[in-house]
């Protein structure tokens, strides 16, 4: 997502922040999927802030695999995080 943000890329942008927005309400991770979904409306409106939203999305990324190794001691190294 943020790759694409960077390349001007907003059709992409907004499809992988619609899809992330998805699943991590799926997994109850409802802080990213409210930050995902602010960056999928960011893109759809041209709003400037999706850098500033992207920040804090990998900042809760990294909270949710610190939660999650908690149950799943391997997260972690799915996540590249090791």
């Amino acid at each position: 997502m943020g790759r694409a943000l960077e390349a001007a890329d907003y059709a992409s942008a907004r499809d992988a922040s619609h899809s992330l927005k998805g699943m991590c309400g799926a997994i109850g991770a409802l802080r990213m999927s409210t930050l995902s979904a602010a960056i999928e409306d960011g893109v759809r409106t041209g709003s400037d802030g999706n850098q500033q939203l992207l920040r804090q999305l990998n900042t809760e990324f990294v909270n949710v695999i610190a939660a999650l190794q908690v149950f799943m001691p391997g997260a972690a190294h799915f996540a590249g995080t090791r």
